[in-house]
């Protein structure tokens, strides 16, 4: 008596319990929401430290508020970007995403600014 042959491969896919893995692939819209997000995070963050380093001990003070600025101008970027998402897709979960960054940059920005300008 012999058993016939078979493809193990056909007969292990065939009796799986679960689905295949099916990886992401994301669309323009979410491709485009993460470009602007870490674009915003970039203005937020390196465009100040290359006005003001942030090693220097004092700086002049119109120089310490646009860099402030631009910290602003980029942690609105960030949330630009999120409500973009969040319009285009619905996930209110991706908000989180956005503010606790630009939160963070503002608070920061804040920080730095104070700190430069009680050196003077």
């Amino acid at each position: 008596m012999s058993t016939p042959t078979s493809d193990r491969r056909d007969q292990h896919q065939d009796d799986r319990a679960q689905a295949p893995i099916r990886w992401p692939r994301p669309d323009g819209t979410t491709v485009t929401a993460v470009v602007m997000w870490l674009v915003g995070l970039a203005v937020a963050l390196l465009v100040p430290a290359a006005i003001v380093p942030p090693g220097s001990e004092t700086a002049e003070p119109s120089r310490i508020w646009t860099a402030f600025a631009v910290s602003v101008v980029g942690a609105a970027i960030t949330l630009g970007a999120t409500v973009f998402h969040v319009r285009k897709k619905g996930d209110s979960a991706v908000l989180i995403l956005g503010l606790v960054p630009a939160f963070s940059a503002v608070v920061g920005g804040v920080i730095f600014a104070s700190t430069m300008l009680s050196r003077r």
